[in-house]
């Protein structure tokens, strides 16, 4: 009788994995995982900018008369805050699930490929690309940086956007950025000259352009993973693909929400696609773009070249990677800077962003904390005690990443670990930093998802888009 039970409850198991992983259920997921990007669009263009920040798109969607009908239908143009924010929470939690159901489907199936991986993230990325930017203000700052250049003729690393008061973009422009000059590397500021005068003047059309781009190096990325694990990986290379093609935070934050941070992880990936295929040197250039669109991974840079370095047996072979890696390294900041540098001044916006906190990272914990203890313990005055709380937990947290930073590079034995080695400075940076934004768990997911599927990998990718989402910015 026993057995009988058990051989049923063994069938009906069989039956609900047949049914999630067949194609019924795939087809199915996919239908749900578009309809759910596709109510993210719609709370995007409501008149109050929560989910989809205020731009010229939502306004040309309610000149559209089909467009404001539906909105009407829907009720987003009477919504309140509160009202869309629980909607862009349901939606998001509604994603993740159909994400772990899209990775059960690839960890019973090996029939799809890169077909079938790309389209749906073309598909998602299309819609993310025509809606208003997402949860966050940041692409318009970038936009004016370029214009900056571009249409005034300014170093928008001495001069803020302030400045040129009369810009139309300006209306749009996070007001901490409006008087502070660019913070991202040359690289980028370069980019996004290119790009502003391929848009020309329209404000719309610097925003697709820049969230086309962003959706562009998206699925550059998924091409060098699916590269990178057919070659070196092949028995992980459909899930490890899927696992960050289709990441709703990555989606999310990447291309609806225009962050650079997905072009650093490009050339971060191609760096290490090109290292893995035995090309040291492209491998330490690239690396160097990556760290001229945002200065993190010269952490990474540091790991690459101990590597190199360490794995020649002679000291003259060692010597002699160093010393061309440095030049390497020399000719492409000197080359990227020249057309800015104004002296030190050019880095004051870099500095002046060590002070940043946010109330979601480790760094203003620990500050916080400290704080009460000089106040309360020690009878510290208030504005004394936050002065000293937050430099003594600067400099501990400095203290310790670098040291996990040599760490994680004396492990290095083989280039495999390179993989391992970059996933864990780049989580140890945002653990100890005091300031920590969503989108900066884009600099991890691509080599997480290079990772087997082990206990750590779930955890860190979990815990990590849903920390993640939990930090997003539903201020209007």
């Amino acid at each position: 009788m026993k057995r009988n039970e058990n051989e049923t409850e063994s069938s009906w198991r069989e039956e609900i994995r047949a049914g999630l992983t067949g194609e019924i259920g795939y087809v199915g997921n996919l239908c749900l995982t578009f309809f759910l990007y596709l109510c993210l669009a719609a709370l995007s263009l409501s008149p109050i900018p929560i989910v989809g920040k205020n731009s010229p798109i939502q306004y040309a969607a309610y000149r559209n008369d089909y467009l404001r009908g539906a909105l009407q239908t829907l009720g987003l143009n009477r919504s309140s805050d509160l009202q869309l924010i629980v909607g862009a929470l349901v939606v998001m939690g509604l994603l993740m699930l159909s994400y772990l159901w899209s990775i059960y489907i690839f960890r019973n199936r090996q029939d799809k490929g890169l077909f079938s991986l790309l389209w749906v993230t073309l598909a998602i990325s299309v819609v993310l690309v025509l809606i208003p930017p997402l949860l966050s203000k940041d692409v318009f700052s970038n936009i004016y940086y370029g214009r900056i250049k571009v249409v005034y003729g300014a170093n928008p690393y001495t001069v803020s956007p302030q400045r040129f008061f009369g810009d139309p973009i300006m209306a749009f422009t996070s007001t901490y950025w409006k008087n502070t000059t660019i913070v991202y590397a040359p690289l980028y500021t370069v980019f996004s000259m290119g790009l502003s005068r391929l848009a020309g003047q329209g404000i719309t059309a610097e925003i697709y352009a820049h969230k086309g781009a962003m959706a562009f190096f998206h699925l550059a990325n998924t091409l060098l993973i699916w590269r990178l694990l057919g070659k070196f990986f092949p028995e992980r290379q459909r899930l490890g693909t899927m696992l960050y093609a289709w990441n709703p935070l990555v989606l999310i934050e990447a291309v609806g929400g225009a962050h650079n941070d997905i072009m650093m992880a490009f050339f971060a990936l191609l760096s290490l696609v090109l290292v893995f295929y035995d090309h040291p040197y492209m491998g330490v250039a690239f690396l160097t773009l990556s760290a001229m669109v945002k200065y993190v991974t010269v952490f990474l840079l540091f790991s690459l070249i101990f590597y190199l370095v360490s794995s020649r047996a002679l000291w003259k072979d060692r010597l002699r990677i160093l010393l061309i890696s440095l030049l390497i390294i020399v000719a492409i900041v000197v080359g990227l800077f020249a057309p800015f540098w104004e002296g030190l001044a050019t880095l004051k916006s870099n500095f002046e962003n060590f002070k940043l906190k946010t109330p979601h990272s480790v760094g203003f914990a620990m500050s916080y904390i400290l704080k009460q203890f000089f106040h309360h313990v020690l009878r510290v005055p208030t504005e004394i005690a936050e002065v000293r709380a937050v430099d003594i937990s600067k400099v501990l947290l400095l203290l310790v990443f670098l040291g996990l930073v040599i760490y994680f590079s004396k492990k290095i034995r083989e280039k495999e670990d390179l993989i391992d080695n970059w996933t864990w400075i780049l989580i140890a940076f945002i653990l100890t930093s005091s300031y920590a934004f969503p989108w900066y768990m884009l600099w991890v997911f691509p080599f997480l998802c290079l990772r087997p599927w082990d206990t750590k990998t779930k955890v860190i990718l979990f815990l990590g888009t849903i920390f993640a989402f939990e930090g997003c910015d539903f201020n209007p």
